[in-house]
Formats: C-alpha cells, sequence, structure tokens
C-alpha cells in the first residue's frame, strides 16, 4: 500500500537520462575471482604439505605464504595494467609446478590453469561487447536520441516507436 505522502512518478513529465558510466571490465573480475580462490587453495595445499611433513615445516609455510602473496599481488595489480595477468599466469604456472611436493596440485593446479584461461578469454570477449554498446549509447545520446539507447531498456516515449506500427507494439498477424 501507498502512504499519502507518496505520489506515482508523472507520465507526462520529461525524464532526464541517466547518465552514462564505462562499462567495467569483466575480465578483470573473472581474473580476481580466481585469484582470490587461489589464494584459499594454495593455504588448504600448505596445510597439507605441513601436515604429510613432506619439508621442514618452516619452509612449507614459507613456500605456501609466498605463494599466498603471490596470489593477492596479482589481484591487486589487475586493476593497474598488463602486470597482474602476467603475475597471475606467472601463478598458475607455479600451482601447477607445485605438484612435485603435493601430487593432488597437478590436477588443482591444472584446472585452476583452465579456469584463468577462460576467465581471459571469455572476460575479454564480454569487454568488447560491452565497449561496443557503449559507443553505441554514445553514439545515439550525441545524435539526440531519447535518454536510453537502442539497446538501454523499455521505449521512453513516442519517439522510440516505429512510425509506421502501432503505439502498443503489436502486430496485425498478433490481433
Amino acid at each position: 500500500m501507498s502512504t499519502p505522502h507518496e505520489t506515482a512518478p508523472d507520465a507526462d513529465a520529461p525524464q532526464t537520462p541517466e547518465p552514462l558510466r564505462r562499462p567495467g571490465s569483466a575480465r578483470q573480475m573473472f581474473a580476481m575471482s580466481v585469484l582470490v580462490s587461489e589464494i584459499l587453495v594454495v593455504l588448504f595445499a600448505t596445510l597439507v604439505a605441513h601436515g604429510l611433513e613432506v619439508a621442514d615445516r618452516g619452509l612449507v609455510w614459507g613456500v605456501g605464504g609466498a605463494a599466498m602473496l603471490a596470489c593477492a599481488a596479482a589481484a591487486g595489480l589487475l586493476r593497474r595494467g598488463r602486470a597482474g595477468y602476467v603475475l597471475g599466469t606467472v601463478v598458475q604456472v607455479l600451482l601447477i609446478v607445485s605438484g612435485l611436493v603435493v601430487a593432488t596440485m597437478y590436477v588443482i593446479g591444472g584446472l585452476f590453469a583452465v579456469l584463468w584461461v577462460v576467465s581471459l578469454r571469455v572476460g575479454g570477449r564480454i569487454d568488447t561487447e560491452r565497449q561496443e554498446r557503449y559507443r553505441a549509447e554514445v553514439a545515439h545520446r550525441a545524435a539526440g536520441g531519447p535518454g536510453r539507447g537502442p539497446l538501454g531498456g523499455p521505449a521512453d516515449g513516442p519517439a522510440d516507436r516505429p512510425a509506421d506500427g502501432p503505439a502498443d507494439g503489436a502486430t496485425a498477424g498478433d490481433r
């Protein structure tokens, strides 16, 4: 229920367009998700190596801690450019190589390497599509179009409807 103080938006009032925002990076988000997940995986692998006593415990925790820091550093560097992606790739290789100490890490490292490659490729494709959409929206607004672009959601008014079709969007075959 609405209260008497609330007013419904006036359908005839001109709507101001939402400000355009540059699209975020899907590649960066996916890569960061993989790296943060790897911090936990490295922690658990370090615990396994500690429990199996594969080496001196100080060495195990030193190497495990350094690997966790490398994952965190790579995740932090992703926003600064290419260095985060390069370090992230090095981390993937090191994770697979850690299978020499804990054999299960061959499988886990391999799975994360696949996730890493997929996140870079699919994220890159999504970023390309988002940039194309952003450029189309900018061009549409620059041409004096309504506040929401050609792909931006519901029509803003009669100017968005085709001139030769009915106002409700139905076609002759729908009636």
